[in-house]
């Protein structure tokens, strides 16, 4: 309900023989004859928007086959939230809501680079998230770019097999994401997302048996697209990649490790006691000196964690292994100090220095 202020020099009458009720009484400084009435307008409060637009953005489209009126959605109530786009007045949008109808406005559109990763959950560089902002989306040469802020538009071929939806999104594959950021990311980082596909994963934690995708399959994906950007990294990645690692620290320390000339550890094998039963399994670990390395992310300081790291490193000893641990400062400066310790160990258990890869 708005209110209005009208001048009226005849008086209550008059507003009375027009329908409008007064509100307000004479007005001493306009003199006896003026009075100022406060109207209230005639407005009715919109009505509602169906339920599946009042959570959500969408396109005007949308919310003309829900049976909304423009005039309707120009109302305060809703808010623009772009060419096409409307959102409801006041409601935050969550990342993939925002992906999601940007996608859904331009045709031939799929979520793709960056914006695919973090739906994905690929590992960002320095385990940190990729960013929300820009949009990126990829579209198909033949269609132009969409010219809208903050939006991103890639054009290139993309075939129905590396095109995925998430939440209902339409998005890149895993394998075509990890492909085009070959152009843009550096090479220990496209290791670790190679190495995040092809690990095998922990039903009892993850709800999958089976891997996100598998070397043949990226080496077949790089093969289809010979001239792209990025690709010669793409196929230097792929011959870095090894299946075990659980996380991309342990990527980039394994990475670390091989450049200065060390044995290449093994992943996440478990150790065989003297009795033949089977122990933990180390991030990394080399079963000839019997050498274990654990890389301690943050989920490590969880006192349930604690505890299991500390029963974990009694078997370690009461085994004949050594135990290193290695913690994110030690992989400052190209994982160089972390190296250091490693070395110091291996010369300690009988390296040589010349010994080949495990």
């Amino acid at each position: 309900m708005v209110g209005h202020k009208v001048e009226m020099n005849s008086g209550p009458a008059a507003c009375v023989s027009r329908g409008i009720p007064p509100i307000l009484g004479p007005v001493d400084n306009l003199g006896k004859d003026a009075c100022v009435w406060t109207i209230l307008a005639g407005m009715r409060k919109p009505t509602p928007l169906p339920r599946p637009l009042s959570k959500t953005a969408f396109t005007i489209e949308e919310g003309r086959k829900a049976g909304l009126s423009d005039k309707r959605m120009a109302n305060k109530t809703v808010e623009k939230l772009g060419r096409s786009l409307r959102v409801p007045a006041g409601l935050e949008l969550e990342f993939s809501s925002r992906v999601s109808v940007y996608v859904r406005v331009n045709r031939h559109c799929a979520a793709s680079h960056f914006t695919a990763a973090r739906l994905l959950r690929l590992p960002a560089p320095s385990n940190e998230e990729f960013a929300e902002d820009p949009i990126h989306v990829v579209r198909p040469p033949k269609y132009g770019r969409v010219g809208r802020k903050g939006v991103v538009t890639h054009r290139g071929m993309v075939f129905p097999d590396e095109v995925t939806t998430f939440r209902g999104i339409l998005l890149t594959s895993r394998e075509r994401t990890w492909l085009d950021l070959c152009e843009y990311m550096d090479l220990d980082d496209l290791v670790a997302i190679v190495d995040h596909l092809i690990r095998k994963p922990r039903y009892n934690l993850e709800g999958r048996h089976r891997p996100y995708s598998t070397l043949q399959r990226l080496d077949d994906l790089i093969k289809r697209h010979p001239k792209k950007r990025g690709i010669r990294k793409a196929r230097e990645a792929l011959e870095l990649a090894r299946i075990g690692a659980d996380s991309p620290q342990e990527t980039r320390l394994r990475l670390a490790i091989q450049r200065a000339g060390l044995p290449e550890p093994v992943l996440n094998r478990p150790i065989i006691g003297d009795d033949g039963m089977e122990g933990p399994s180390p991030d990394l670990s080399y079963p000839e000196y019997r050498l274990s390395i654990e890389y301690e992310g943050d989920h490590h300081s969880e006192p349930r964690q604690v505890d299991k790291d500390v029963k974990r490193g009694h078997w370690v000893r009461a085994a004949g292994w050594e135990e290193i641990r290695i913690s994110r400062s030690f992989m400052a400066d190209g994982a160089r100090k972390a190296v250091s310790v490693i070395r110091q160990r291996l010369i300690q258990r009988g390296w040589d220095g010349t010994a080949p890869a495990a």
